[in-house]
């Protein structure tokens, strides 16, 4: 386990219920408008039935190991999840079913966690299983 993984687990333990289990961990971003650079960074947490974005920022050499605000996202609030593929950086689109759009940006050469390069279909099946439900 690296120092962003055990900041992250570390976080997630007030914020978790006990029988809610991390299914997938990354690093997620998004753009400033108009714009091609990162504007806020997400340590974000995949369970069985949420996500949880603890939002920090770009350091000197990274992503600084600090939480500076929390943001859940139910599955059962998300109405659909849309993925771009590029190269590098994915989009993650969640569409809520209030009809306000979120997008994410994920970069799957990145290796701060354990899960970037699988979180997407971590996150699609587990999204797909609360639907199921």
């Amino acid at each position: 386990m690296n120092k962003h993984e055990t900041f992250v687990r570390e976080e997630l333990k007030s914020i978790l219920q006990p029988d809610e289990q991390i299914e997938a961990l990354a690093i997620l971003f998004t753009y400033k408008k108009r714009s091609s650079q990162p504007e806020y960074f997400f340590y974000t947490c995949a369970t069985g039935t949420r996500l949880v974005l603890l939002q920090t920022e770009m350091g000197f050499v990274g992503v600084k190991r600090e939480n500076q605000g929390v943001t859940e996202i139910p599955f059962s609030e998300i109405a659909e999840i849309s993925i771009g593929r590029s190269l590098a950086a994915h989009s993650i689109d969640l569409t809520l079913k209030s009809g306000e759009k979120k997008t994410y940006m994920i970069n799957k050469r990145k290796k701060e966690l354990p899960d970037t390069k699988q979180f997407i279909d971590i996150l699609q099946r587990l999204h797909g299983q609360t639907v199921a439900a």
